[in-house]
């Protein structure tokens, strides 16, 4: 091959690589968001895209020879002029002006070069304006989220995957006992946990349901700084939105101080289940839980013994001392039962001047001598009482068998009334 074809076949190879970067370079100013103009070492505008015509509303032939501060704001003129004469390369922000006086945000970025002699300046900008809005938003909704947080009278914190707290507001800090939110910052929540079964039993139990995105919207008793309990209300949430939630992201809690609701609920079953006068089991709720021991006698062949229990001549008591001796000598006698029974034994005022108990796991040998010690000493204590009659009390025992618990106290009372018969102040079984 000749020399003069290989320098054609050259010249044909430069000229498709000038085309090739030729199109690229309009490709890439027809595409990019960027207005981009060259100024010389006047700041004159010698070379523009087409986005600087579209963002600045001159026609091209208007842009070039312009002045690049005539596109800024006054009031960033001179940020402009600084920025050229320290050929900074990182971007700014500026306020920039159209042709029509009207104004908009952007971010600018230049560099300096040197051309075949020349040194220019290269400068991109681009509209930021509905970015400002976006980031404006944004800050907004944080500055009001941060409000409520701050403000707001349920607890709020955040917690990690590793279960530390990262963020908490006052309230928070206060239901369990802490000064600041800042003393509970950077804790593991085991700390507001009564024990560490209960730490671990939690756990396990929300992780699923956060990620089975389960509502969670419960009670639970946790412990304050000073070790005292503290009921609250809780309810979670993943922040994380996709499917499954990754809970690297954080879990949000908000918790209501409920302690004194829940006081109130107990108060509200006590009152419930026991009697006003005497503070024992009521009528209702001693057969309740009478039934229930009555069906694991039958499930597990466990020894129960029933005893009915009236006190002698309570009317004569009422009618000589008055009401409130009588009711005096009923609390008397409730307090002198439970001295004699066990913890898990069960006492029961029926009705009047009538109590029940039973005695679980309990032989008939062993109830009858509960019994006549209850009843023996009862006239002994009642005697030295201040502000009270002495007493006796007669009592009908049964071993419950299996029947139902009105069965074993028709049974009961049938023996009570006997020894009412033959002369008060017994025990028959």
């Amino acid at each position: 091959m000749s020399d003069q074809t290989q320098n054609l076949d050259s010249l044909r190879d430069e000229i498709t690589n000038l085309k090739e970067y030729k199109e690229r370079l309009r490709l890439f100013e027809e595409t990019t968001f960027e207005a981009i103009t060259v100024y010389d070492e006047n700041l004159r505008c010698v070379d523009t895209n087409g986005m600087t015509t579209t963002l600045f509303r001159y026609s091209r032939e208007e842009v070039l020879g312009m002045s690049g501060l005539d596109f800024f704001d006054p009031d960033y003129r001179e940020t402009a002029r600084d920025s050229v004469r320290r050929k900074n390369r990182e971007p700014y922000e500026a306020r920039m002006r159209r042709k029509d006086g009207t104004t908009f945000l952007a971010i600018i970025q230049g560099t300096s070069i040197s051309v075949n002699g020349r040194n220019l300046r290269v400068s991109t900008c681009r509209d930021i304006t509905e970015l400002n809005e976006v980031r404006e938003e944004a800050r907004q909704k944080a500055d009001e989220f941060q409000t409520i947080f701050e403000t707001s009278p349920v607890g709020i914190f955040l917690t990690n995957e590793s279960r530390v707290i990262i963020k908490a507001n006052l309230a928070a800090a206060r239901i369990f006992g802490y000064g600041e939110p800042g003393d509970l910052v950077g804790q593991d929540i085991r700390i507001i946990h009564l024990s560490d079964e209960s730490y671990v039993k939690f756990g396990e139990f929300y992780r699923g349901a956060l990620i089975n995105r389960e509502p969670l919207k419960f009670d639970y008793r946790f412990r304050k700084r000073d070790g005292e309990p503290v009921w609250v209300n809780v309810s979670g949430a993943v922040v994380d939105h996709s499917d499954p939630p990754d809970l690297r992201k954080g879990v949000i809690w908000c918790c209501d101080d409920i302690s004194a609701r829940k006081a109130a609920e107990e108060e509200l079953i006590r009152l419930s289940r026991t009697d006003p006068l005497t503070g024992v089991l009521n009528r209702g709720y001693f057969i309740e839980l009478g039934e229930w021991e009555l069906k694991s006698l039958h499930r597990h062949e466990r020894s129960l013994s029933l005893l009915m229990l009236d006190i002698d001549n309570f009317k004569q008591i009422n009618d000589t001392y008055g009401h409130a001796v009588g009711d005096e000598a009923l609390r008397f006698f409730a307090t002198h039962c439970l001295a004699n029974i066990r913890d898990t034994d069960l006492l029961g005022r029926l009705g009047g001047e009538e109590f029940a108990i039973l005695l679980l796991e309990c032989e008939i040998d062993t109830a009858y001598r509960t019994a006549e010690t209850i009843r023996t000493r009862l006239k002994e204590l009642s005697a030295a009482k201040e502000g009270i009659p002495t007493m006796t009390v007669s009592i009908g025992l049964v071993k419950a068998g299996k029947e139902t618990l009105e069965a074993a106290l028709g049974r009961a009372d049938e023996l009570l009334y006997r020894a009412k018969n033959l002369g008060k102040d017994r025990t028959c079984y």
